[in-house]
């Protein structure tokens, strides 16, 4: 009697626990969202509908639309410069000197330089538009392993963090304006001098605080509103990469400049997809949310907003 009972339990309970756990799948089962536990498939989208999770996802954010903005570069104080015993005022007047006695020496030689291997210096602070910048490699953090042997197996924990270079390419034109910025850059990293005075003036190198500097990258969508704002610290250049040059085309130039980075951040400022599905929901509820979203940056104007993209005015 107990067995025939449990069979026919079995038998008939076994189906309907099937049944529900498979209509589980995208609906129940995997909509926890705890640590270690499934997250959700979606807003009860079955995984068989492509179509539909592809309509349900926004427009892709294309290569093209971001654009970047490099800091001001300032000229170096003479007291910045400790190690050098030339001043970079006087390294500009050297410069000059040279370039006038090359120019009185060409009219000998017409293959000496004009500029007499001078550098370029300037006494007002540099800087660059966001049109110059045409190509950018964003890198992000790198996390190195470190395993420690425990239970008869290797466990393995994130241990130090790094970033790769910032390589920016820069468009070169007549007006040498990329040529001119990143010369003043490296004229913070080593005060400038010329080829004729190298062996007394080289070797003055500026303090990270002259040449460690900010560049952002604006990340756009098809709408032209940003959706990120990816901020990379302690940035200076490590060298201008070698220009190829030919005589058998009419290629264009461009400098490819790797960039040290000491850290980075993103800063996601998109809407979020849940405030958009509600207005579309709800239409009535706009004048809410705009009220809402009003109040809150007159709270967090001068904490929120100069936090997470100080530095940008």
């Amino acid at each position: 009697m107990a067995s025939t009972s449990l069979g026919s339990i079995t038998s008939a309970f076994t189906p309907a626990v099937a049944s529900g756990a498979l209509s589980g799948i995208g609906s129940a089962v995997f909509k926890m969202a705890g640590p270690g536990v499934l997250g959700t498939l979606g807003a009860g989208l079955a995984p068989n509908n492509p179509l539909a999770g592809i309509q349900s996802r926004g427009d892709p954010l294309l290569s093209f639309c971001w654009y970047a903005q490099l800091p001001t570069i300032s000229p170096s104080p003479t007291s910045s410069n400790p190690l050098n015993q030339n001043s970079p005022s006087t390294s500009l007047a050297s410069s000059l000197t040279n370039a006038v006695s090359s120019l009185a020496s060409s009219a000998v030689s017409s293959l000496s330089s004009t500029l007499g291997g001078s550098l370029f210096a300037s006494a007002s602070s540099q800087s660059l538009p966001w049109y110059y910048v045409e190509e950018a490699s964003l890198p992000f953090r790198n996390f190195s392993v470190k395993s420690i042997f425990r239970e008869g197996r290797h466990r393995h924990y994130p241990d130090t963090y790094s970033i790769d270079n910032l390589n920016l390419h820069f468009y070169l034109d007549s007006t040498n304006a990329a040529f001119q910025y990143l010369q003043a850059w490296q004229n913070a990293i080593i005060s400038p001098f010329s080829a004729t005075n190298s062996a007394t003036s080289s070797g003055g190198f500026g303090r990270p605080v002259q040449y460690k500097q900010p560049i952002f990258i604006y990340i756009l969508d098809t709408a032209q509103s940003q959706m990120a704002i990816i901020e990379y610290t302690e940035c200076w250049p490590t060298n201008i990469g070698a220009l190829n040059m030919d005589s058998g085309s009419s290629t264009r130039i461009t400098a490819v400049v790797p960039f040290s980075v000491g850290d980075v951040f993103v800063n996601i400022v998109g809407v979020a997809q849940s405030v958009i599905q509600g207005i579309l929901s709800n239409p009535s509820q706009m004048g809410n949310i705009l009220s809402n979203a009003t109040s809150t940056v007159g709270r967090n104007l001068a904490g929120s907003l100069s936090s997470t993209i100080g530095g940008l005015v």
